[in-house]
């Protein structure tokens, strides 16, 4: 399957319809099955289907009344009947908008609770390395996520694969406890009055890391955040507390908490 969304309007629809006649294939707009209205809720939009080039697919284009966001979902069929029901379900649990005072991110096998200011800005996906890049207001926020733990430490320590991996220019990284396992710990920040002057007109920015290996995952997670000073510890603490492996690994990761 797949989906995309954004804010506002937009005609995803009319781009989808012109990409599959290039192909010589065969477009159909309906209104939404009874059933898939049933499972978006607060919502308005389309259905359709496609097929060009020996593919199928089915899907949805809708809008939240609520907060104008529009998505665009569609499933690329195999012919198994099983197909219909694991459609309605995923559009039953489709969420667009926010609720309360955080975010809960999860991509793959990690998963955040952040503060709902913070936007998504970037993300990469390697093998073996997830990154994920929040801004907000004075503040940048970095997830990472590497593995196996095992091979990437394998002949030097901790504190030196985060000076490589996760080391900003300045940082030393020191053994520290991060949510009960080890890891180590880095800040920097402005000394003197021309690092002070500096960080003032954006030239430097304080910074702080923490870098933790999860042995029974075989993972290593880290968190980046930078911007003012005060508040900054406390703040990156904080959200390495929300920040983990998630279910069903964090069942074995917790066996090894103190």
């Amino acid at each position: 399957m797949e989906i995309k969304w954004g804010a506002g309007g937009g005609r995803p629809l009319k781009r989808l319809a012109r990409g599959v006649r290039r192909e010589g294939g065969a477009y159909r707009e309906t209104p939404l099955p009874p059933e898939w209205q049933l499972a978006l809720p607060g919502r308005e939009g389309s259905a359709f289907a496609w097929e060009a080039g020996g593919r199928r697919a089915v899907g949805a284009c809708v809008r939240c009344r609520e907060c104008g966001t529009v998505s665009l979902v569609q499933f690329f069929e195999r012919g198994d009947a099983e197909g219909g029901r694991r459609a309605l379900r995923v559009l039953s649990s489709l969420a667009d908008h926010r609720r309360g005072h955080r975010t809960r991110w999860r991509l793959f096998d990690i998963s955040a609770d952040l503060p709902r200011d913070f936007r998504l800005a970037a993300s990469r996906f390697q093998p073996g390395r997830f990154e994920l890049c929040f801004s907000r207001t004075r503040r940048a926020l970095t997830l990472w996520r590497w593995a196996p733990a095992a091979a990437l430490l394998q002949g030097r320590t901790l504190s030196e694969f985060a000076g490589t991996a996760a080391g900003a220019a300045g940082l030393r990284f020191e053994p520290a406890t991060v949510n009960g396992f080890a890891g180590v710990a880095a800040t920097r920040a402005p000394a003197g009055i021309m690092g002070r002057l500096a960080a003032r007109i954006g030239l430097s920015r304080p910074c702080a890391v923490r870098v933790w290996h999860l042995p029974a995952c075989n993972r290593i997670l880290a968190v980046q955040l930078q911007g003012p000073a005060q508040g900054l510890d406390a703040e990156l603490d904080a959200i390495c507390r929300d920040y983990g492996v998630d279910e069903p690994i964090t069942v074995c990761a917790a066996a090894d908490r103190p």
